[in-house]
């Protein structure tokens, strides 16, 4: 125990260079404090905590994360931002613990087994997951099921029920922690089932273990689970049958659980992540699909993939040779097939899905190298030297992982200027106030200011053409208009889609959209509305139109425009160059890219004088597209991005003072509030 309490510490201290690497830089603190947020999902868990704190009820399907948020900062002189900040470090480490405690199963050496705790504990892309900050389900979505994993092998190893509390109780935890936790525990309690049939038939320990599996992730009150599970753990402590007397009653429990297990889970999550499509069909209408545009459920290359469960290719390779020889010498170690599938599928399912095979690889290659110090009888000394050399590429790969994160992606979702705003309009706004802003925002500015929004990092469904068209839309009178009808509607009834329930009355969009530009439409509900648009959406504009691009009753796109952002490499008296092989022609106003060529018609620059900005336009030619020159970066668009509302109010701070209010124009950020 003293060794897993030693890399322990190792692994928490490392973590925690994240803080000491961003103590003094003004992107990562807000008068000397660490901005907590670096990840929406923290946003949404430290939201619900402070409902929590407030004594302010909420409906949430998340859970055990909200509760251990909310009493860590009742029981600790920490503040809520604190907590979220620094939690990651110490929940996330604790995968060490189920790791090196399965690794001594199966490896008879102190070295080795500390090898694979220094490994797991920041391995590879692991990390890019639970780094501070990211305060998030990804803390123990490890660790649950690596406690899952050492329970069953145990209660084999030991062949003892008893053992089985691991399991049950990790079992209870995980589908309390984790919303999508469903699709892998039952993968994994049941090929538990099934390995005990194939392997085990005339044990009547497996067939005690496996009704206590079965019983703890049927969907029952956990008062009545907890009950249950009491009396058989005590039962079967005296009850001594022939094994075929536990198979019939494993047979009624395992139909029960048949019964009572949402198999539906599976095909809502294949649907999800797997078998993603580019449009969906809701009520009869079709709209964009959101899965293809979040980037941790994107596809990657089996490189990427090996990249982050192993560190490169290599490691990778071997782990898979590593995994296929310890299961040749201990079978049992086929139970970690489902988490070790699901990191293979996350070149299809996603990038977030890698670390549930982060455990069992490093388990893996660590065990090739031991068996190879046994294989070829190596001498103390010699077997010791060998796992050093070969532990080194791993350290090697987790230190690039470790730098490459804390330098290049762990950044606060929102920065200082920020937060400040929307901490400050969080003072302004009325109780049920609502914010119009992009869902990759909802969850972060609903924890900083506490305004509802439409669509959110949860929910973004249908309502995100509702919102995109508003952002969009050439005319701000229109964009005016369609917040206050949508909005008002959604009020009324957030638990449906404000643009479905508007279809319901006019089938045409092309009428519905007349009807609200005239202000036909009004419901009688009015709330308090912000326009809120953080300059990250830059990145996000041409996404946006893609969401409103399309016709919902015949699932066409709509039409073809030009929006793209550039970075400026280097300059000279004739050109600038661009980042994707882009040259700026200033003499001829020729934007060149290989042989294509495009006509600059107006140059636009925004600089700034304190918060104000300051726009100079430079009007070149009656055809071609519009540079615009922004905080160092460049943007080529048409007139229909050029006149959006999004780009006007964004870029511009250009306002229709009939509809528009302006709250704060600053240089990462204009919030409005709607008239």
């Amino acid at each position: 125990m003293l060794n897993i309490f030693i890399v322990l510490i190792i692994t928490i201290s490392l973590r925690l260079f994240l803080a000491y690497e961003t103590s003094d830089s003004l992107l990562h603190t807000l008068d000397g404090e660490f901005l907590s947020i670096l990840t929406p999902d923290a946003s949404l868990y430290g939201y619900y905590a402070k409902l929590l704190l407030a004594d302010l009820p909420h409906n949430s399907d998340v859970y055990l994360i909200e509760y251990v948020i909310y009493f860590l900062v009742k029981i600790t002189p920490f503040s809520l931002d604190q907590i979220l900040y620094f939690l990651p470090a110490f929940l996330s480490s604790l995968v060490v613990i189920p790791t090196m405690l399965l690794s001594k199963l199966f490896i008879n050496s102190k070295q080795a087994i500390i090898s694979i705790g220094l490994i797991v504990g920041v391995g590879y892309g692991y990390y890019s997951r639970t780094y501070l900050g990211y305060c998030d389900t990804d803390m123990l979505n490890l660790f649950f099921p690596m406690l899952i994993l050492y329970g069953m092998v145990i209660s084999i190893r030991k062949n003892s029920y008893q053992y089985a509390l691991v399991v049950v109780s990790a079992n209870i935890l995980y589908l309390s922690w984790y919303h999508a936790s469903l699709p892998l525990v039952y993968a994994m309690n049941g090929l538990f089932i099934v390995y005990g049939l194939v392997f085990h038939f005339k044990h009547t320990q497996i067939y005690k273990i496996s009704i206590l599996l079965a019983i703890s992730i049927i969907k029952i009150a956990l008062v009545y689970k907890l009950v249950i599970l009491s009396i058989l753990f005590v039962g079967f402590r005296y009850i001594k049958l022939d094994y075929r007397y536990f198979l019939s009653s494993f047979v009624a429990v395992f139909l029960v659980a048949i019964y009572k297990i949402d198999i539906s889970q599976f095909l809502f999550h294949a649907n999800r992540y797997i078998f993603k499509s580019q449009t969906f069909n809701t009520n009869g209408f079709d709209f964009v699909s959101p899965m293809q545009f979040v980037a941790e459920a994107g596809n990657q290359s089996v490189f990427a993939m090996a990249h982050l469960i192993s560190g490169n290719i290599i490691l990778f390779t071997l782990s898979i040779f590593g995994y296929i020889l310890l299961v040749s010498r201990h079978k049992e170690m086929l139970l970690a097939l489902p988490m070790l599938v699901l990191g293979l599928l996350s070149m299809e399912a996603g990038v977030r899905f890698h670390i549930y095979a982060v455990g069992v690889m490093s388990i893996s290659y660590i065990y090739l190298v031991y068996y190879l110090t046994l294989k070829f009888r190596m001498k103390k000394l010699l077997a010791s030297l060998t796992l050093s050399i070969m532990f080194m590429p791993t350290i090697y790969q987790n230190y690039q992982s470790l730098n490459y994160w804390n330098t290049k992606v762990a950044m606060p979702v929102f920065y200082p200027e920020q937060v400040k705003i929307l901490q400050e309009l969080e003072k302004l706004k009325s109780k049920n106030a609502y914010a119009v802003t992009w869902w990759d925002y909802g969850w972060p500015v609903r924890y900083y200011s506490g305004l509802n929004t439409m669509i959110d990092n949860g929910r973004h469904h249908a309502d995100n053409f509702t919102v995109a068209n508003i952002l969009i839309s050439p005319s701000q009178k229109f964009s005016h208009h369609a917040i206050n009808y949508f909005y008002n509607t959604f009020a009324k009834d957030n638990n449906n889609d404000a643009i479905l329930q508007a279809l319901q009355k006019e089938k045409s969009i092309k009428k519905l959209f007349q009807q609200i530009t005239s202000n036909q439409l009004n419901p009688k509900e009015k709330v308090e509305k912000y326009i809120i648009l953080p300059m990250q959406m830059t990145k996000l504009v041409y996404t946006i139109f893609t969401y409103a691009n399309i016709d919902p009753q015949t699932g066409k796109k709509i039409s073809s425009h030009i929006f793209r952002s550039y970075s400026k490499i280097k300059e000279n008296t004739n050109y600038i160059y661009f980042n994707k092989n882009t040259i700026l022609d200033k003499r001829k106003s020729i934007l060149v890219k290989g042989k294509n060529k495009i006509l600059i018609k107006r140059f636009t620059q925004i600089a700034f004088r304190g918060n104000k900005k300051m726009k100079r336009v430079a009007n070149i030619s009656n055809v071609g597209l519009n540079l615009v020159k922004f905080a160092n970066r460049y943007y080529v668009m048409d007139d229909y991005f050029y006149n959006s509302t999004l780009v006007q109010l964004m870029l511009f701070n250009n306002y229709d003072k009939k509809y528009f209010e302006p709250i704060y124009e600053g240089q990462t950020i204009a919030v409005y509030k709607v008239k």
